[in-house]
């Protein structure tokens, strides 16, 4: 893979930096570290403007890419945040905004996309369930099948970035028939959210509890199970990681 930035992408990565450098230095990033969100909704929105949340949305969806290349433009904005310690929801949001403008009904897209392109909205991805792991055979969130298509869902996703300040989740849940996703408000009935503890000054991840949550069909996304919700949840872990990665390569030239 050729990894050489070209000319755009080098443009934005020097704004990104500057915008950080300027905008959240250290000091700012210490002032945060009590802060229950870690971050400032005005900040992000800012940070919107510069393309962070549109990068792997297509253009017809309202995002767009520097390079055609949408992981490696977004990679780009996660070094810079890993190299700076930098604030804001930048992973789950854009996992969630990749999938649902991938695999959402036209619906979820016109109510969820502009939204979250804007920086006004926050999106967390609950997939990892306590004493489990993080792959698509083993969901810790259960959800049964509940009339027309809906399901009833419960049991509790952890490490969950961005739970407390999250309007919509993402969940990622097992059932008899195979996995399946659904999109909820982080305000739907049912839904309760424990802050955990950590060392990371900016990054915030809790514990999401769904209390036999009603997941209407028109939740669903990707269709229902064995419809692609497997697939979908395999390129969400993909991205994740490769951002994770892009994060502690930036950490790692700070440092060194």
């Amino acid at each position: 893979m050729d990894l050489t930035l070209n000319g755009d992408q080098s443009f934005f990565q020097e704004t990104t930096r500057r915008f950080l450098e300027s905008e959240a230095p250290l000091t700012r990033v210490r002032e945060l570290a009590d802060d229950p969100n870690g971050f400032d909704r005005a900040w992000w929105r800012r940070g919107a403007e510069l393309g962070w949340t549109a990068l792997v949305v297509p253009e017809d969806h309202g995002g767009g890419t520097l390079s055609g290349r949408p992981c490696a433009d977004l990679a780009i904005v996660a070094e810079e945040f890993g190299r700076l310690v930098s604030p804001g929801p930048l992973i789950p949001t854009n996992v969630v905004a990749a999938t649902v403008a991938r695999s959402g009904t036209p619906e979820q897209r016109a109510e969820v996309l502009p939204a979250i392109l804007a920086g006004e909205a926050v999106a967390a991805w609950c997939v990892k369930g306590p004493d489990r792991g993080w792959l698509a055979g083993d969901l810790g969130v259960e959800a049964r099948r509940d009339g027309d298509g809906g399901f009833v869902v419960a049991g509790t996703a952890t490490m969950v970035e961005a739970a407390g300040s999250a309007d919509w989740f993402l969940v990622s849940a097992r059932s008899a028939d195979g996995p399946v996703q659904v999109l909820l408000r982080g305000d739907t009935p049912g839904i309760r959210v424990t802050r955990l503890g950590g060392l990371d000054l900016v990054r915030r991840f809790g514990k999401v509890h769904f209390d036999d949550v009603a997941a209407p069909g028109a939740a669903v996304v990707g269709g229902g199970p064995g419809d692609g919700a497997a697939d979908d949840v395999g390129r969400q872990l993909r991205l994740g990681a490769a951002l994770e990665g892009a994060q502690m390569a930036g950490v790692a030239d700070r440092v060194l």
